[in-house]
């Protein structure tokens, strides 16, 4: 089986060391899964490292407007990474090293494109915002894709990289594609499906399309294909078994979640009124965190767990929608939060899916046993 990793993958891992990749790239390692072939795009690659500085300069920027915040709480500043052009480029050649190895490869470009698909992938946008078609005020934001003179956006020629990767890595053997791009990858009546137009280039090229399948999250591939180390699933029991260790990773679940964007709200929500933005601000546990799956790490071991608790939204709706909020379980707080918005709140149940990685800290006597340092990333908030 080959497996094509998306840009979208790495959103929430940029370096490629969560526990989704790190369990697959290790299972490969030790020859705990047969016959699987691992492919990051090249131009994927290219997309990565184009994002590294954007990323950590919009971040830069939101720690900025925080600080006056955090500095009456005498809160500790983050110190971010560099971005300078020698730390992106350090960047690129850790994530190569980390990409390229047993059963893994960065693979070539799709015949005969790369060239168009390298000047795509580094120059996402040549064009500045202003040259771009104005929109409504109730509209979506205008974005800042290039355009080709026509007022048309160009965008998209990484995944037609992709797309075609696909093409030439079905035949013989079964591939699967993992992406979260269900809008272009996945059928829009079945996002467990390939896309027709998909299927229709596969079988224009003389492949199956049965032979390919579609995976949202590394995880969801590994809970299919790559089973489970009992020895991590035991450490893990062990610690959440410990009551205090158990009430430390909720607090510590607690504080991560914590200003959490939600970049597309979806309607399970409940709310009855259309969101634009939705940031849980607040999320208080009821429970303790229970177990999905448990892999092994140096020195330790990652876990997924899930927690439920109710949340606390706070939510950017269009102006126009004054007359559907009065009707909806929202409360405005500030009916001119800007121009086009205003500002409300809601109180919901919430379910926090978070990896923890474990590092287990040796004894510092003998007889005892080791300590835990637990770091947490929130993986989904999904109503609850």
């Amino acid at each position: 089986m080959i497996v094509v990793l998306d840009t979208n993958v790495f959103f929430q891992d940029v370096y490629a060391q969560g526990q989704g990749l790190s369990t697959l790239f290790r299972a490969c390692e030790e020859g705990r899964v047969e016959g699987i072939e691992i492919l990051t795009p090249r131009g994927v690659v290219e997309e990565l490292v184009r994002q590294y500085p954007e990323r950590l300069r919009k971040l830069k920027k939101d720690l900025k407007n925080t600080r006056v915040a955090a500095n009456a709480f005498r809160l500790p500043g983050v110190e971010l990474p560099s971005f300078d052009d020698a730390a992106v480029a350090e960047y690129r050649a850790q994530l190569e090293q980390r990409l390229n190895g047993p059963r893994r490869k960065i693979a070539d470009h799709p015949a005969g494109v790369s060239r168009v698909i390298d000047w795509a992938a580094q120059r996402r946008h040549p064009i500045k915002v202003s040259d771009a078609p104005q929109r409504s005020e109730a509209a979506q934001p205008v974005t800042a894709e290039p355009q080709d003179g026509s007022g048309k956006a160009i965008k998209g020629v990484v995944d037609a990289a992709i797309w075609l990767t696909v093409i030439e890595a079905a035949g013989p053997d079964e591939v699967a594609l993992v992406t979260a791009n269900t809008s272009d990858f996945a059928d829009p009546a079945d996002s467990s499906r390939l896309h027709p137009l998909l299927i229709a280039d596969l079988e224009a090229d003389g492949r199956d399309p049965a032979t390919v399948t579609l995976h949202d999250k590394v995880t969801a591939f590994n809970e299919r294909f790559v089973a489970p180390v009992q020895a991590a699933q035991d450490d893990a029991a062990a610690l959440l078994a410990d009551k205090d260790y158990s009430e430390v990773l909720k607090t510590e679940i607690e504080d991560a979640v914590g200003w959490y964007s939600i970049s597309q709200p979806e309607d399970e929500w409940g709310l009855e009124v259309e969101i634009d933005e939705l940031t849980v601000a607040e999320f208080t546990a009821t429970g303790l965190p229970r177990l999905v799956r448990a892999d092994p790490a140096e020195h330790g071991f990652y876990m997924t767990v899930e927690i439920s608790g109710d949340a606390r939204l706070d939510l950017g709706i269009r102006k126009y929608l004054i007359a559907e909020v009065d009707d909806a379980p929202v409360t405005v707080t500030d009916y001119d939060w800007n121009e086009s918005m205003m500002l409300a709140e809601a109180y919901v149940g919430a379910h926090v899916v978070a990896e923890v990685r474990v590092t287990v800290r040796e004894a510092s006597a003998e007889g005892q046993e080791g300590e835990y340092d637990l770091a947490v990333s929130v993986e989904q908030i999904l109503p609850g």
